[in-house]
C-alpha cells in the first residue's frame, strides 16, 4: 500500500481507502451495503471538484467547529479546556496548515479553548507563537528541517516566543536544538508535563515564560552558583496596584531588583515609556483580585500602548470566579496567550472589603481612619 500511495502521489493520482468490513471495531456506516455505496459515490464526486486551498482550509475549519461543539454537547456533559495541535506537513495545502488556521480562525479565540501546539519547521512558528504553550518537535539532524534554527532563534529572541523542546524516540541519539538554556528540554511521556497540559495549572505559566532555565551564575565575588533568572529583567516593569498591591510589589522587585518598579493607581498611571518593548513585560501586583476589573482595565491599557509585551498578574489570592469561562478575566486569560496569571492562592470565597475590612487599610494598619 505505501508503494502504492507513492505512485499515485508521483502520477498525480487521488487515493483513498475505505476500511474492509473485518475492521475492528466496524465503523457504523459500514454495517450497511447501501452506505457504503453511498459513501463511495460521494467521494469519487468530491474527487472531481475544485478545490483551492482556501476551500480546503475552510473545509478543516468547519469540521473542527463541528467536532468542538460536538464534544460540548448536552449529551456528553463536559466542557473542554483544552486542544492540542499538530504540524499538519502540508497534506491540505501548499503551506502548513498551522499557518492558515491561526491567520484564518485568529488562534483559539474561536472557542476559548487553551491551546498547545507542537511543531518542528519554521512554517510552525506562527501557530506556536498564537499558542498558550509551544513544543518544538526535535527529530535527527539529518531528517530535521535545516532552516528552523535561525527561524526559532528570532522567534524567540525577537518575537518572544516561550517554547521548550522533546526529542524524538528512536533507536539513534538525538541532539537538541539550539541549547537547553535558550529553548528547555520537556519530557512529554513525564507526569509534570502531562499534569500541566491537561489539568490547566495557569499558575506555573507566568513562572515558564518569565524565568529563564537553571543555569551557572557568576556572583559579583567571582563564585560561580547554579540558579535562575528573570528573562530580560532590565526590560521588565513591575506595576504596584495601589495601594494593596505594594507589600508584594517591593517582594518582587527584591528579587528582581533590575526590573523598574512603577506605582499605579488607575491604569493611565502607565505611560508608553514605561514599557520597554516586546521583550520586555509588564508585572501588574496587586494583594487580592477578586471580580479582576481592576486587571482588566489595566491589561486593556497596556494593550493599547503596546501589543506585544508580555503581561504576568502576580496576586496573593485570586477569586475562582474571576479566571473562570465566561469572566472578563478569564477570556483575557484565553484570547491573549502573552497573558499570565500567577497566584499563591485560588478562592473559592467571593468577599468585597470596605472600609476597615479593606485589604490596603488592613495591610497598611489605617482601618481607625475607615
Amino acid at each position: 500500500m505505501m508503494k502504492l500511495r507513492y505512485r499515485c502521489y508521483v502520477a498525480g493520482i487521488l487515493l483513498a481507502t475505505l476500511p474492509k468490513a473485518s475492521s475492528n471495531p466496524i465503523p457504523p456506516w459500514l454495517k450497511s451495503p447501501t452506505v457504503l455505496f453511498d459513501k463511495t459515490v460521494a467521494l469519487m464526486k468530491h474527487f472531481h471538484q475544485q478545490h483551492t486551498e482556501r476551500s480546503n482550509l475552510e473545509l478543516a475549519m468547519a469540521r473542527l467547529d463541528n467536532i468542538i461543539v460536538n464534544a460540548t454537547s448536552k449529551e456528553i456533559l463536559r466542557e473542554l479546556e483544552t486542544a492540542l495541535a499538530f504540524d499538519g506537513d502540508k497534506t491540505l495545502a501548499a503551506d502548513d496548515t498551522g499557518v492558515m488556521y491561526w491567520a484564518g480562525r485568529c488562534g483559539h479565540t474561536a472557542h476559548k479553548l487553551r491551546v498547545w501546539a507542537f511543531g518542528d519547521s519554521p512554517m510552525d512558528l506562527p501557530m506556536m507563537l498564537a499558542a498558550n504553550g509551544a513544543i518544538v518537535v526535535v527529530g535527527h539532524e539529518q531528517e530535521r528541517s535545516k532552516t528552523m534554527d535561525a527561524a526559532l532563534l528570532k522567534a524567540i529572541d525577537v518575537d518572544g516566543l516561550c517554547a521548550r523542546q522533546t526529542m524524538m524516540s528512536g533507536p539513534k541519539a538525538v541532539t537538541p536544538r539550539l541549547d537547553v538554556q535558550k529553548l528547555p528540554l520537556v519530557y512529554v511521556d513525564s507526569s509534570d508535563f502531562v499534569d500541566a497540559v491537561f489539568h490547566h495549572r495557569q499558575r506555573h505559566e507566568g513562572q515558564e515564560c518569565l524565568v529563564l532555565p537553571c543555569e551557572r551564575l557568576t556572583s559579583e565575588s567571582g563564585h560561580q552558583t547554579s540558579g535562575h533568572r528573570l528573562k530580560n529583567e532590565e526590560s521588565t516593569t513591575i506595576i504596584a496596584l495601589m495601594r494593596a498591591g505594594e507589600p508584594m510589589a517591593f517582594g518582587v522587585s527584591d528579587v528582581f531588583p533590575s526590573a523598574m518598579f512603577l506605582h499605579a493607581s488607575e491604569p493611565e498611571n502607565v505611560k508608553p515609556h514605561h514599557l520597554l518593548g516586546p521583550q520586555g513585560a509588564a508585572v501588574l501586583v496587586d494583594s487580592v483580585v477578586n471580580s479582576g476589573k481592576s486587571v482588566v482595565e489595566f491589561v486593556s491599557h497596556i494593550r493599547n500602548l503596546n501589543l506585544e509585551i508580555r503581561i504576568v498578574v502576580v496576586a496573593g489570592v485570586v477569586q475562582e470566579q474571576a479566571i473562570s469561562h465566561g469572566s472578563a478575566l478569564g477570556d483575557s486569560l484565553a484570547r491573549d496567550a502573552s497573558l499570565k496569571i500567577v497566584t499563591l492562592r485560588v478562592s473559592e470565597n467571593k468577599y468585597t472589603g470596605s472600609g476597615t475590612t479593606d485589604t490596603g487599610n488592613r495591610l497598611f494598619n489605617t482601618t481607625h481612619l475607615a
